[in-house]
């Protein structure tokens, strides 16, 4: 998918591409143009699309109308009875997306999380997936479905296939990850999304950012500084939409007007525009030894053992890698 300027990119909320993917998707891969979308942040846009020569992807051209009063129309979400895989790494954003579906069909969702087989059993599990099943119409929202035992997947592939059953979406791993009974439930999803790392959608920040702070109630009271933004963008947020609403939480606990600076962020977080871009390699480093200082709840010395290295060693490389805390 390619949008078409920093501006269209920044309106985008990650419910928002399943939308655009939809408008394409049902427009039988040629061009189309809706006159008013309305967005997750309750902005309304038009839309313009067409197929990219030599290519899979689709162009998208947005453009923010003025607010008229006048109700918009959002497109329909899938046809209930098409199941729908959506993939990305934890935090992404993977049951909001799902949840967006169910509220612009206007149908309930019943959810069942895989992990509670690896607790419960998978009888119990395949139980409730049975009586879950049977409770038509809504939708039925299985997460993290690649952690579902073998036998627990072919059972709810069959119920997928059943031409009486429910409308299924599916929360799980990155669609290259998945082999085996997992691979073949994502391959049966006729729509298939892919949620990209937070550090691969830095165009999109602001917007995100936008729609958090409207979600706590500060819409136009607070805003991130550009200086703010570019310091949050610079990270690596391993973990993902989860870490990034954390911060922004905690900004807003602290600042519930005016505009956020690089100083109001937490100290790690605090990565001046002017901090030179990370190679992959030291990207990979710095989220490793962020995460070794997570688990070991900020201890310099138990996050070193953890990493097999000395204290002495594991200071030098926060400095170069500008890691605080």
């Amino acid at each position: 998918m390619v949008l078409a300027g920093p501006a269209a990119v920044a309106l985008l909320d990650p419910v928002d591409h399943l939308t655009l993917r939809e408008l394409a998707a049902g427009s039988g891969g040629g061009e189309g143009t809706l006159s008013a979308v309305t967005l997750a942040s309750g902005r309304t846009v038009s839309v313009r699309w067409r197929p990219v020569e030599g290519s899979d992807g689709v162009l998208f051209e947005l453009a923010e109308l003025p607010e008229t009063g006048a109700p918009a129309r959002r497109p329909g979400a899938p046809v209930p009875g098409s199941a729908v895989y959506i993939g990305g790494a934890p935090g992404t954003g993977r049951t909001t997306a799902a949840r967006a579906l169910a509220d612009a069909a206007g149908v309930a969702v019943r959810t069942l999380d895989a992990s509670e087989a690896l607790v419960r059993g998978d009888a119990d599990w395949l139980a409730r997936l049975e009586r879950a099943a049977a409770d038509r119409p809504g939708l039925l929202l299985v997460e993290d479905a690649h952690l579902l035992s073998e036998t627990c997947a072919v059972r709810l592939h069959r119920i997928m296939a059943r031409r009486s059953g429910p409308w299924t979406v599916l929360t799980g791993a990155p669609l290259a990850g998945l082999t085996g009974a997992h691979a073949v439930l994502a391959a049966d999803c006729p729509v298939q999304v892919e949620l990209p790392a937070l550090r691969e959608r830095t165009a999109e920040l602001p917007g995100l950012v936008r729609t958090m702070i409207d979600g706590l109630g500060l819409g136009g009271r607070l805003h991130f500084t550009p200086a703010a933004l570019a310091a949050l963008g610079a990270q690596p947020f391993p973990g993902e939409l989860r870490e990034l609403h954390a911060v922004v939480r905690d900004v807003a606990a602290r600042r519930s007007a005016g505009g956020v600076t690089v100083q109001d962020l937490p100290e790690r977080y605090r990565f001046g525009p002017g901090s030179p871009a990370m190679t992959p390699l030291e990207r990979a480093e710095h989220e490793t030894i962020t995460a070794a200082l997570l688990d070991c709840g900020g201890n310099k010395l138990r996050a070193a053992r953890q990493l097999g290295i000395s204290r002495t060693t594991l200071y030098s490389r926060m400095r170069a890698l500008r890691i605080t805390g």
